[in-house]
């Protein structure tokens, strides 16, 4: 059973009317754990393919909220 699984590439912003292309680390419970956000879409999904090993393996991932 996958624990962790991507969302789909997709536009995202940065609070500051930037806009990026992302994806979130979506947790067992449907929810999104983080998000990766970069300039290009080409970049965006370069980081997802290469993710989904990682994701597929992983079997823990923390999120800390900013201090």
């Amino acid at each position: 059973m996958d624990v962790y699984t991507l969302g789909k590439v997709d536009t995202v912003t940065s609070g500051r009317d930037n806009l990026y292309y992302g994806f979130n680390v979506i947790g067992i419970h449907g929810r999104p754990l983080a998000n990766f956000a970069f300039e290009t879409q080409k970049e965006a999904e370069a980081a997802h393919e290469a993710m989904q090993t990682v994701v597929a393996k992983v079997k823990v991932v923390t999120a800390y909220a900013l201090a």
